[in-house]
Order: structure tokens, then sequence, then C-alpha cells
């Protein structure tokens, strides 16, 4: 080719002027590529130019190098001839280069990947290979090369893509390479391009004659060259001695393409295959799960894994130190920058690859660029796109708010730079790693910490604390991954120390904790964020030491006062005065004595300082917590509390008992979920919402009570197998009742629906929690339980006029009530249960069961009861109360529980599912007819496959034992046993299986004496 020639000539000419010394000086052109030997051999000028031509040595830097050192030996006529070369030998070095190993980075490794591009050369000559920028399709073209060129008659080029300009120059540098002179350009370029791939294609198909066969990657193809390069590949394809690979992270390069086979996505490599990438030294001084660790913060990409396995290598440090570094602004950079020796052969970092794409995709718009600023924080896995229309400005309208969107999933389908997945109901996106990581990097730390702090607010916002209707509780799970992002990430900020920011993490982790319990669809999560949620609270209050203000087994103790006798020198078990009085208020309702009634109140007061003697630690709590708000910013949380999104049945109940017609700007923020000041003026004015002044005091209260609560429930089940979880759940259990009664004395025209749960709930756990720590007879339990089923019958028959608030704002009322009266007629019959094991009135309290599980099969028949999360549970109790007289309908129960929990698309194992599987198996054991123990086993088969034994080891065991059960009948049955003996084991199963009511007892605190009230409701 001429200039090439030309170049040639020219080395040659300089390479005689040189003398002995300037030969040495210029040896260190050639680098360590070429042996010492050969060096050594070389003496004179002439024999140095010879070795850089035959090497391909001649570079831009060397001959950067060769102009320096010929001004120094005052040769700048030669110089001046050299320049007009430099910019040409890019072009020819960049078409002419033979694409050999020495292109790969160290100890490349052979992917699934590389495997599929072999398959589609194989088959279709072609292969376009799409991803994220740096993810190592050049790496993996140049891989394919070297193995190409192992055969003689076999060649490769590489043409650059980026732009027409470089496409232009590594057609025309390809063409001099040949030898062939092309006209000056006259035409567009793109023409001017086609008719140079025709000329290319003319010398491609004379080669085929000779068996030449060549291999051409077009590499980095974007959007501004993909027009044309889709026209060379349609000629190309023709010639059956031409292969092609494309690179590109453009998405929709060869979208008109009908054989999608030739497609391969470089996503990053597989697990096992990240491994590979780390030398012995690595794997042995760093554990396989720290590697993998270090593998999903680089998104699997080769060219990620190789810098960091150099980077360990050669500095020591262990894996785990590498990842926490990964969070330093330009650590990845640096790395790159260190290990230059392994890096991708053309000019492209991978950081500066990231940045130049994120570029691209804010420049945008000014709301993608705000929405970029969320993404590190939150999990770049599967992002809902109905989140991030959320985090947009509010004050944008709802169709730019759609426009925005899809401007941005275009974006990231464009550049390659996630993937967008959609089902019937949702779409989400999900942002590569390595992308992420820029994202966050490129952001100054202010920058981070209020993209942060923004989240924390949003998800307190958007993550509803009641979820117990199955829109909030599907809304919640979906926000969960990211919002435990943002809190996770939030606790490294320095920021985070303030009371404004712990109480965020507080409020979150009490939602996300809730979330997790009532649903029943992860234990240990629900623990971890409770706990969490329960630390932070008290350290809103400064302390340090929540036990401080739980009973010690010793005040508990003290609570019992068992040790009197009656006139008879009878043992009995004294009760406290409250107790005493509340029994002395129901003989009077019995007898119809009214008459002492102000009597009775003042005993009562007096009864009620004596009982709050021993609780001065609750109500020092009580005052610690509503001073809390005086340390925030002002009006803090009653921002967050009027901001709050709210589900459409809220405030259309809202609307409802207000009696608002509302305005077209209120409709249009209910139609956003959020409460309008012109609603909660009009509640205001109806005494149906606490004035904003009040709304914190309540609010941190009542948080502490939710939170308190719900540990106490969840605890509640870990008890059964935990014995030293017990006094934890007896008190927090508690607590949140005196706390509640304390919220509701000081806002009295305000009471919490909160205190109602804590209330209706509590008390049958608190109590039965009693009952199992205590040697009592069945008649002393069965005297608790009948006063439990008395005070959810008052419960039911109260006053329908009543109302209870959240946070201050009207939750329950006449209008909504539905949920209530359900929930007090499962506990009664849990009571009536209970009170059925045994005993000569068992028959009895069947009958008196019956009439209430008869009403709540009739609600649940109620249209408006499908909305609620614990229909299923009802279901699973009215199983267990027709367990033994009616094993038919408990069995109908039953399945509807496991119905409906499939119905609700929960993917993994609920709690209520979990519990109507068991009820199944307990019913199959039990009745034993035809196929029933291959349903149970079958049941129980299903039930082992689906348990992770270190997350549900007690559900496991019973599937277990289940099993060995099953196989105990079926084989009694095949050898003729007895039904003597078989009844004996199946009831032997059942008493093994029960979850919560059977555990051996110890004690009996006065449980009652905080949970009973004469005028609940």
């Amino acid at each position: 080719m001429a200039c090439e020639e030309e170049l040639t000539t020219l080395l040659l000419h300089i390479g005689e002027d040189l003398v002995e010394g300037n030969v040495r000086e210029l040896l260190y052109l050639i680098g360590d590529g070429i042996p010492k030997s050969e060096k050594e051999r070389i003496s004179t000028g002439r024999e140095l130019m010879d070795m850089l031509i035959k090497k391909h040595l001649v570079d831009s830097n060397r001959l950067e190098r060769l102009k320096s050192l010929l001004s120094g030996i005052d040769r700048e006529d030669l110089k001046v001839q050299l320049e007009p070369f430099e910019q040409k030998i890019k072009s020819i070095n960049t078409a002419k280069h033979s694409l050999t190993l020495n292109g790969l980075v160290p100890n490349f490794i052979k992917t699934s990947q590389c495997i599929e591009v072999e398959e589609r050369l194989k088959n279709e000559q072609l292969a376009i290979l799409t991803g994220i920028s740096a993810s190592g399709k050049s790496q993996i073209c140049i891989w394919y090369a070297s193995e190409f060129q192992k055969n003689a008659k076999h060649t490769a080029y590489k043409l650059m893509c980026q732009n027409e300009d470089d496409l232009l120059t590594s057609m025309r540098s390809f063409l001099e390479f040949l030898g062939m002179k092309f006209e000056r350009q006259k035409e567009a370029k793109d023409v001017y391009i086609k008719h140079m791939a025709e000329v290319v294609k003319s010398l491609t198909e004379s080669g085929n004659k000779t068996g030449q066969h060549y291999l051409f990657i077009f590499d980095d193809v974007t959007e501004t060259t993909c027009k044309v390069v889709e026209l060379i590949i349609h000629s190309f394809r023709e010639a059956q001695n031409v292969k092609i690979i494309c690179s590109t992270s453009y998405s929709k390069f060869y979208e008109q393409c009908t054989e999608r086979n030739v497609f391969v996505k470089v996503k990053g490599v597989s697990q096992a295959e990240a491994l590979q990438f780390f030398k012995e030294h690595v794997k042995m001084n760093n554990s396989q799960d720290n590697i993998q660790a270090l593998a999903i913060k680089m998104g699997y990409l080769p060219y990620g894994l190789v810098l960091a396995n150099s980077y360990i290598f050669t500095t020591g440090v262990s894996v785990k130190k590498y990842v926490e570094l990964l969070t330093r602004k330009d650590f990845l950079r640096k790395v790159e920058q260190l290990t230059a020796g392994t890096a991708q052969e053309y000019d492209k970092g991978l950081v500066s690859a990231q940045m130049l794409t994120v570029d691209k995709v804010e420049s945008s718009s000014v709301h993608i660029k705000s929405l970029l600023n969320f993404i590190p924080f939150l999990h770049h896995n599967e992002i809902p796109t109905r989140l991030l229309r959320k985090l947009l400005p509010e004050n944008i309208d709802d169709r730019d708010k759609d426009i925005v969107i899809l401007d941005f999933i275009a974006n990231v389908k464009k550049y390659c730079i996630g993937e967008i997945e959609s089902t019937d109901q949702t779409e989400t996106i999900s942002i590569h790693a390595v992308t992420a990581l820029v994202l966050e990097h490129r952001l100054p730390l202010e920058e981070q910490e209020s993209s942060i702090k923004a989240l924390l607010c949003f998800f307190c916002k958007n993550i509803s604390i009641d979820c117990r209707l199955h829109l909030t509780f599907t809304s919640n799970m979906e926000f969960q991954p990211h919002a435990s992002k943002a809190a996770l990430r939030a606790v490294e900020m320095e920021s985070s120390k303030t009371k404004d920011c712990t109480f965020l993490l507080c409020a979150l982790h009490a939602a996300i904790g809730v979330t997790f319990r009532v649903g029943g669809v992860e234990s240990l999560l629900a623990d971890e964020n409770l706990n969490k949620a329960k630390a932070l609270c008290f350290q809103l209050i400064n302390e340090n030491d929540p036990e401080s203000y739980m009973l010690t087994a010793e005040e508990r103790d003290s609570l019992e006062n068992t040790e009197y006798v009656d006139e008879s020198k009878k043992t009995f078990r004294r009760e406290d005065l409250f107790q005493v009085f509340l029994q002395e208020t129901m003989k009077n309702e019995q007898k119809g004595m009214t008459s002492r009634k102000t009597e009775l109140e003042n005993e009562r007061e007096k009864c009620r300082q004596n009982a709050r003697a021993k609780d001065s630690k609750a109500e020092t709590l009580y005052k610690r917590l509503v001073e809390v708000p005086q340390q925030l910013t002002k009006g803090f949380i009653a921002d967050i509390v009027l901001k709050t999104e709210r589900s459409e049945p809220d405030l259309a109940h809202l609307v409802e008992v207000a009696g608002f017609t509302g305005t077209l700007k209120e409709v249009d923020e209910r139609k956003r979920g959020r409460l309008s000041k012109e609603l909660y003026d009009k509640l205001l004015t109806q005494n149906l919402a606490i004035n904003r002044d009040q709304l914190g005091s309540i609010c941190v209260v009542e948080l502490m009570v939710i939170i308190l609560y719900n540990n106490g429930r969840h605890h509640y089940y870990q008890c059964q197998s935990e014995q030293q979880l017990f006094l934890v759940c007896w008190n927090e259990l508690r607590l949140a009742y005196l706390l509640g009664e304390l919220l509701q004395e000081h806002y009295s025209d305000f009471p919490s629906v909160q205190s109602l749960i804590t209330r209706r709930n509590g008390i049958l756990y608190h109590c039965l929690l009693s009952n199992q720590q205590t040697n009592e007879s069945g008649e002393e339990s069965g005297i608790v339980l009948d006063k439990i089923i008395r005070q959810y019958e008052k419960m039911l028959g109260a006053e329908k006029s009543e109302k209870y608030f959240e946070y201050g704002i009207i939750k329950v009322s006449h209008h909504q009530r539905l949920h209530h009266d359900a929930m007090c007629l499962k506990l009664l019959l849990k009571c009536y249960t209970n009170r059925m094991k045994d005993g000569p009135e068992k028959d009895q309290h069947y009958e008196d069961g019956k009439k209430h599980a008869n009403k709540l099969e009739e609600l649940l028949k109620d249209k408006r009861m499908c909305r609620w999360l614990a229909v299923p549970g009802f279901h699973v109790q009215i199983a267990r109360f027709f367990f033994e007289h009616e094993m038919e309908k408990a069995i109908i129960h039953f399945k509807r529980a496991v119905e409906l929990e499939e119905e609700y698309s929960l993917q993994r194992l609920s709690h209520f599912k979990l519990q109507g599987q068991f009820g199944l198996i307990e019913c199959y054991l039990s009745r034993k007819e035809g196929s029933d123990l291959e349903d149970a086993r079958g049941i129980c088969e299903l039930l082992k496959r689906s348990l992770h034994e270190s997350n549900f080891q007690r559900s496991y065991h019973k599937v277990v034992k289940y099993l060995e059960d099953i196989s105990n009948h079926q084989r009694d049955i095949n050898t003729g046993m007895g039904e003597s003996t078989l009844t004996s084991k199946r009831n032997l199963s059942h008493e093994n299986q029960t979850i919560i009511y059977e555990r051996a007892s110890k004690r009996k605190p006065d449980a009652w004496k905080y949970l009973q009230k004469s005028n609940d409701l």
C-alpha cells in the first residue's frame, strides 16, 4: 500500500543516518516482546528500523519518541518528514492489526458465551454481540479471531465503528494496506463507505478461489453507524468465505434481522465461571462466598474480575477488603490505571465507558437525571417502573410522568445499561451492577446523602404500616427490597445520627417488619426489622437499655399474689384489685344493679391508681416518648403523617365519614393517594382528626406501641420452641397495652386503633402465653378463657358508633368495622377451640362456639372481605374449630385457605398457607379413608421441597415427622394392625404437632390485671 511503502522508505533512510549511540538509545522502542538475544544482534540503525518494521512496532507512541530523539540529535529535517504519517499510522494499525493472543487480557477464560459465538458463526456466519459497555464483547471478538487465524489461510480484520469517521478511516486504511488507492471522498460518508465495502467484497470473493477466508469484526457499533454497518453486513453475507462479528451497546442495531439466533447477549459470566478468573493463591486465601460477593458487585463482567484478580494478587489485600474499597470514589478507575497491563486493547476502560454511556442517558432529560441519582441507593435489580414514577417530582402532571418513564425505558434499552421485564401486573428495570456503581461514584458526598434522605422520606410515606389489605401488602412487598437498601446505605451516612433520620429509619424498619409479620412470609426478616425498629425507637429517647423498661422475672413474680387462704382454709389465687372490681362489675350488670355507678367509678379509678403503682416504668417511657417531636425539626413528623400515601378504600372512607364532596384539586390529590389539605381541614372541623401540633406526640407513642405489639406477637410463636423468649414476649405485649392505655387517657377523643388491636388481640395471646408457663388445672385455665370469651362478646356487642384513629386521623368507624368484627369472632373461636380440648362441658362449648363460627362464615360471604389479608386465617380458625366434630367442613375450610393464598400469587410459603396444608394433613391422618394417606404424603413431599431447612427448621422437621406417621399408618394397614393401635398413634402424632397451645408450664402471672377492661368499646 502506498502510505506504508513511503513510511518504510523513510524509516530505512533515518536508520542509515543513526550512529551507534543513537541505536542504543532507541532499542527501548522495541519493548519486551522481542527476545533479548535478538536485541543484542542489532548494531546499526538500518537493522533497528528493519526490526521495527518487521515486528509491526511502529505506532503513534513510538513515533513520538522517535521524533523526540531526532530533535535531540539535530535531525529536525527527518522529524518534519515523519509528522504527516502520525495520524495515518493510527489508522493503519487499526486496520492491519493481526488479532493474536497479545490482545487478550491475561488468563482469559473461555466462557459459555464464547461457545455461543462459535455456534453462531459456524451455523450462520454471523454473530452480533450485544450488552453493556466494557462487558467483554471485544475480548470475545479478539479470542475468536485468535482461534480463527491459527489457520494460515484465515485472516481477521477489526474495523472501528464508533462513528462514521472511524469506520471511514478503518475502511480506507484497510484498502491501503492491501495496496489499493481509493479516490478522494466526493459524496456522503455513508455512500462512500458503501462503495468501499463493495470493493472489499470483490477482493474477498477473489480470495475465495484460492481458499482464503476472512473474518471482519465491526467493533463498537453505535447509533450513528448502525445503518451503514447493517448494509455492509447484508452485502458481505452473500460471500461464502466471510464471517462477521459485530459488538454493540446499541440495542436497536440490526432490528430488522429476522434471524434472532445470530444475537448473543453478553451479560457476564456464570457463578462457576467467575471463580476461574482468580488465581489459586487468591482462592486459597479468600472464601468462595466473598469471591461471589465481589463477582455480584462487578456484575460478573470478565474485565472487572480480571482487574480485581490482578489488584488482589499484586497488593495482597483480601477480597472482602477489595469489595469495601469499591465503595470509594475513583477506586475502580485507579485499579484500571495500576493494572494497565491487563487492560483491553482498545482505549476504553470499564469506568470511562460507563461514564460515557451514563452521560448519554441523562442528557435526554433533567427528570431522567434525577432518577439516575436515586438508582445507586435502590436495589438495582427489578426496580418497578411504578416506583420510579412515584419518585418523580409531585408537581409533574401524570401524563408527563408517563412520558418520562417511557423515555427512561427507551434509553435503558438503547444503551444496554439494563434489562426490562414485563408481566401482566408489573414492569421492572434491572440496572447493571457496574452502571449502578459508576452512577454512585459520580455523585458528590452531599448529593449522595441528599438522595438517600429523600428516599427514606419517600418510603416512610409509601410503605404503609397498616398492611392488612392485599393492596397495601402487595405494594409494601414490591417496595421493600429498595427501602431496605436505602435504609442500609443511610446508616453509613454521617447525617444518620440526627434525630430526624433516626425517626425515619425507625418508622421504615417498623413498617417493613410489620409487613413481613402480617404476611407471614419471612420470619427472619420480620425479626430483624422489628428488633431494629425497637432499638431505634429507644434511641430516639437516648435510651441504650430498652430492658430497663421491662419487668424482671422477680418483678413479674411479685404480681402473682397466690399465698393466701380463705375462711375454709383452702388455697386460692387472690385477684388484684382491678380484677376484683371487674368481677364485681360483671355481677352487678347481671343483676341489673346500676345505682352504685358513681361509687364504682371512684373505686375503679382507685384500682387503676393502685395498678399503676407498679407500672411507673411505662409512665416514664410514655413521658419521654411524647417529648421526642420537640427534638426533631418542627413539623417534621406531621409532614410525614399528612403526606403518607393512603389506599383508595382508606381515602374513600375519610371522604364518607367527613361528608366531603371535594374540589377538583382534592380529587386529583386523592387519585395520587394523598390526603388533601381541604379534606384534612374538613376532618378537623368534625373532630375526626387531631390538630397538626399534636400529631407528632401521638405518632411517636403509637409507633412504639406498634413495634412492641408486633414484636410480642412475633416472639409468641418463637417462644413455643425457645423458652428464653417467654419473658421478652410477655413484657412486650404488656408494655404495648399499658402505653396504649396511657395514650387513650391523654387523648380520649382520639382513641388509637393500635390500642384497640393491642387490647383485642393481645388479651388472648398474653393470657395463653401465661397459661403455658403455669402448672394449673384445666378448670383454672378454663376460667381465664371464659373471661376472655365474655370480653370478646362485649366487643361484638359494643356501640357501632365507636371511632378509632391512626396517628390522629380517623381510621375505623361504623362505616368500616367489618374486619374488627371478624377478628373478634376468630379470636372467640380460638378460645372455644381451647375450651373443647377436655372437660365435661366440651359439647356445650362446641354448641356455643358454633354460633360464632356460623356468624364468621356469613361475614366471609361479604364481598368487601376479599380485600383483607387475614381472610385465609379466618378459614384456618374455622377449620380448627370444626376439626373434631365436623371433619368434612374442616377440610373445606383448610382447602379454601390454601386456595386463597395461591390466588393472591404469594410465591413464597405464607403462614396461613402452611397452616392450611398442615391442617389438611392432620385431617387426612385422622380420617384415613380411601386415598387420604396418599394425599397427605403428596402435600408433605411438596412442603419438604419448598421449605428451607435453616429458615423453617421447625416446620421442616414437622413435615418429616408427618411423613414418618404416614409410613407407619400405611405399614399398619398392610400388616392388619388393630384400629385401637392406629388411633393411639394418630392421637400421639396430633399432640406432637400442635404448634400454638401445647407447652410445659411453670407459673402464671396475673396477666388479666393488665389486659381486662370493664367498658371496652
